[in-house]
């Protein structure tokens, strides 16, 4: 029994129903494979160009162009006038095409669209010849339809390629930015190296000098306090009251550049590295009980009372030479800054140390003051320096020679009511 006429268009239907199914899977297949290589571009021109060939070798169309409309609008010779494009209303608004040589040339069946991430961004595609069996209307619309997905499957993927290819842009750019910037730090390094190098052999130039200067003053010096002693005597004897008093003032102002002398003479082999510590056993109470005759001495100068408390500490190991010459300074500087005041020394020990103490009521420091207590050619008293006169080496060096001991030097202090200066040094010093 043959098929009714409405049971053949039926099968027809489903064989063309299934016949749409199987393309559309075809269809959403090269989809898939079209869109696995795109995501591999590192940028949207590699990406158009490679979508461009896809869609020639992995689709229905043999037409196909990729990338900013504005690339569009060149004039295209008669070879390629399948290429000519057909854009979306909104982006073939404003292109002009033109084919050379054969105007009168059939126009193709083409069409186009945006990526959508871009507007400037889009994708012909499209058919050298429409008349083509089978190929009527209803497939041109199946054909519209399939290329509307692939713009939306394509836009996710463009997205990604260029978010990958502004990620690797500002790479580059903090890469370069990175680059000059070290490029300038190695320049900044190398000039500093060098304003250092210069510096040390400016400092060194100048340690030199002083050192050299300091010995040459030295000599004449020794030899003119000396020859002051000799004829202070000679005028003792003669009973020359007047020339004692001038003898001694020439005595006592050789004495006291001789001091300054050797305290830069002293400060420039710190700096040299030069300056060493004889370190050997000695017993601490007949070196304070000397300090404590020259410090009377110092004192009196200025009206000052001197006072000692001293704990017995025995034998220590250390420089006995450098233990005095940071307890005068420091009670040289005590009786410097004290006018009709009082000064004392004490000491004790600790486990470890042998600790010093000096205190005085004179006019004290200032926070500020104290900050800077210890740098070369400071003075406690800032507002009027001349009145004290001193180098303002004397506590540099004490400090220099605490800390190559492995000592500690702390100072206390506040204005009008004096300072304490605590030295505490190893019972066995080792030279640091």
């Amino acid at each position: 029994m043959g098929l009714t006429r409405a049971g053949e268009e039926e099968i027809s239907d489903l064989e063309e129903l299934r016949r749409q199914r199987s393309l559309e899977r075809e269809w959403l297949l090269r989809i898939q494979q079209i869109t696995h290589t795109l995501a591999g571009r590192a940028t949207v021109d590699d990406a158009c160009a490679q979508l461009a060939r896809e869609l020639v070798h992995q689709s229905s169309f043999d037409v196909a162009m990729v990338g900013m409309a504005r690339h569009f609008g060149a004039t295209l010779d008669a070879a390629e006038q399948g290429h000519v494009l057909l854009f979306a209303r909104e982006v073939a608004a404003g292109v002009h095409i033109q084919v050379e040589d054969r105007p009168t040339a059939p126009v193709p069946w083409l069409m186009g669209g945006p990526l959508g991430i871009d507007h400037a961004l889009v994708v012909v595609v499209g058919r050298t010849h429409r008349a083509q069996r089978g190929y009527d209307r209803a497939a041109a619309e199946q054909e519209v339809k399939h290329f509307s997905f692939l713009l939306e499957t394509c836009h996710h993927v463009f997205a990604a390629v260029r978010l990958r290819e502004q990620l690797l842009q500002e790479r580059n750019r903090l890469r370069a930015a990175v680059a000059d910037k070290t490029a300038q730090l190695r320049t900044a390094l190398v000039d500093a190296q060098r304003a250092r190098d210069a510096a040390e052999a400016a400092n060194q130039a100048k340690s030199r000098f002083l050192a050299n200067t300091s010995h040459e003053l030295r000599t004449p010096l020794n030899a003119v306090i000396g020859y002051a002693q000799l004829l202070k005597e000679s005028a003792e004897e003669r009973g020359s009251s007047w020339m004692m008093a001038d003898l001694s003032r020439i005595e006592s102002s050789g004495t006291h550049l001789l001091g300054i002398i050797s305290d830069i003479l002293d400060l420039t082999k710190i700096e040299a590295g030069r300056i060493e510590l004889r370190v050997v056993p000695f017993p601490l109470e007949p070196l304070l009980r000397e300090v404590c005759a020259r410090a009377e001495a110092l004192c009196s100068k200025q009206g000052n009372r001197f006072e000692a408390s001293l704990q017995p500490i025995g034998t220590v190991e250390g420089d006995p030479d450098r233990v005095r010459q940071i307890l005068l300074n420091l009670l040289s500087n005590a009786a410097k800054f004290t006018t009709n005041g009082w000064i004392q020394l004490r000491t004790y020990a600790t486990e470890r140390h042998a600790c010093f103490e000096i205190t005085d009521d004179g006019i004290g420091m200032t926070p500020e003051q104290l900050e800077r207590v210890f740098e070369m050619f400071q003075q406690g008293d800032s507002s009027a320096t001349r009145r004290y006169g001193g180098s303002g080496l004397g506590l540099t060096i004490t400090r220099s020679l605490v800390d190559m001991m492995s000592g500690s030097l702390t100072v206390d202090s506040e204005p009008g009511l004096g300072s304490t200066f605590a030295v505490c040094l190893p019972l066995r010093v080792v030279p640091s």
